[in-house]
């Protein structure tokens, strides 16, 4: 989701960077350095959501799936470590093609 609008992506986590792209904006890259994740289990509006808190703004994004939220806020969290102790790695769920 960029602004207020809901967008379709394919994300990914690599090198301490949330990757969003989507066909009507393009790529966009988020540092996740100075980021907090959160669960939005509870949000009545959709389900299977989370928000991505970054200086710029909060970003939700919906999973396919509760366990796959469960895996996004996993990897995110992994990723906010690595970047605070200047690892570069990459990580993944098996079908992320389809989250968002």
């Amino acid at each position: 989701v960029f602004g207020h609008s809901w967008y379709r992506s394919w994300c990914r986590v690599k090198d301490g960077m949330l990757v969003l792209q989507n066909a009507d904006k393009g790529e966009q890259r988020i540092n996740l350095k100075l980021c907090q994740v959160k669960s939005d289990a509870y949000n009545i509006n959709r389900a299977f959501c989370f928000t991505l808190f970054s200086p710029v703004r909060p970003l939700v994004l919906q999973a396919q799936s509760s366990q796959d939220r469960e895996t996004w806020i996993m990897i995110m969290h992994k990723a906010i470590a690595n970047a605070i102790s200047k690892q570069d790695t990459q990580f993944s769920i098996a079908d992320d093609s389809n989250n968002t």
